[in-house]
Order: structure tokens, then sequence, then C-alpha cells
């Protein structure tokens, strides 16, 4: 396949600390406007890709989609650690230095 017939990509987002902060801090506050199914409307994407633009340090600028796929990897973190630190008896968590591995 030649490069011309592929599909382009999105740049790969570099998301910094300050961002995700930013990021978390605005959807926590977006809490109300989860719609059905659990997950925001995606108007709740672009306007949390406005609200962590000034954190911006490295890589494209973050948009609706780059918002919503850290989002959802983070919930997934979120979900394994939870499911690691509840269920299974006998072993170690720390927040600052997770499971000591």
């Amino acid at each position: 396949m030649s490069e011309e017939s592929q599909p382009k990509r999105a740049a790969k987002a570099i998301w910094n600390n300050a961002e995700t902060d930013a990021l978390v801090t605005y959807l926590h506050s977006q809490c109300s406007k989860i719609g059905n199914g659990g997950n925001f409307r995606p108007q709740v994407y672009t306007d949390a890709a406005t609200a962590i633009a000034m954190h911006w340090t490295l890589g494209p600028t973050k948009v609706a989609s780059h918002c919503k796929n850290k989002w959802q990897s983070l919930k997934s973190l979120y979900h394994v650690i939870e499911n690691y630190r509840l269920k299974t008896s006998g072993m170690h968590w720390d927040n600052q230095i997770g499971a000591g591995i």
C-alpha cells in the first residue's frame, strides 16, 4: 500500500502533568453532563480541550479526541488499580510507589 492510500493519523498527543491535572479537574466539574452509558457528551471534550490549552507545552495542541482518549486511558488505569487494591488479598498498594514492583 502506498503512503497516499493510507489514512492519515492524528499526531500523537504528549501530555504533561499540568494538562492531565487540568483535564481531570475540568471533567470532574462537568459530571452533570455525563450522558446515558456513563460517558461525557462530545461537547464536553471539546470544551475540555479549550480549558486545558493554557497548560500546553509539547506536541500538538490537544483537541477533543485527545481529551477523550486520555480520559478513557485514565479511567481504565484507575479501574485496574482499584481491582488490584480491593480484590487482591495479601498484596500491598501504595499511592506513591504503586505495588513497589
